[in-house]
């Protein structure tokens, strides 16, 4: 579990962000039925007669709205910083991730896919290396970056991208001594924070030949 407050809120706010996503897009992908999931849990949320395909923004706001709020009443800073859910909230989230992870997470299509998902980020990482290692060159002072930067960096492409990252984040990296270390941080950081559009405009930006005429 995270170590601070902060860290429990994020990871928390992760986990309510995809549990109603991840139904909503497994409903479209044809991979579950709206009708199967389970009824107590959402009748519990109060989206017991709204259906993830035909009104996905209602269905997902109220699980959203459900557990954020529980959250907010539950949680205390009296100094035990205390984060989470009733047990209530608890229960309705137990039973929506375990439906979610026998229905969607191990089902086959899922699985063929996330080894996809795995080889482009391995070749997006592999690709920000280079361009990373060709910015920062021995130091981590930037200078290559600042000259690249100054001379209009074309945001259309990964390097671009990546440079306008690392000047922008450049003081999260500096206290890392270990070059290693601080390159995979710098890089890790910068996949995650990628959408699914952005990691597939990245990946093919790296393995697809420009049109040079």
């Amino acid at each position: 579990m995270p170590a601070t407050p902060e860290g429990c809120i994020v990871r928390i706010a992760d986990r309510i962000s995809f549990i109603g996503r991840d139904l909503v897009d497994a409903v479209y992908a044809d991979i579950i039925n709206a009708d199967d999931v389970p009824k107590g849990p959402l009748n519990k949320i109060g989206c017991l007669g709204k259906c993830p395909k035909d009104d996905p923004i209602a269905f997902n706001s109220a699980i959203i709205n459900y557990f954020t709020r529980d959250m907010m009443k539950t949680s205390r800073n009296d100094g035990s910083w205390s984060i989470g859910f009733s047990e209530g909230a608890q229960k309705v989230m137990d039973s929506l991730y375990k439906y979610s992870y026998k229905e969607l997470y191990k089902d086959d299509m899922v699985g063929r896919e996330k080894v996809k998902v795995q080889e482009v980020l391995k070749t997006i990482h592999r690709g920000l290396k280079g361009f990373y290692d060709e910015f920062t060159k021995d130091e981590f002072d930037l200078a290559p970056l600042r000259e690249y930067v100054k001379g209009g960096v074309p945001r259309d492409h990964v390097p671009g991208r990546l440079g306008i990252f690392l000047q922008d984040h450049a003081v999260l990296y500096l206290g890392i001594e270990d070059e290693d270390h601080r390159r995979n941080q710098a890089l890790v950081d910068y996949i995650a924070r990628l959408t699914d559009t952005e990691a597939m405009r990245d990946y093919l930006d790296l393995v697809l030949p420009k049109q040079l005429i």
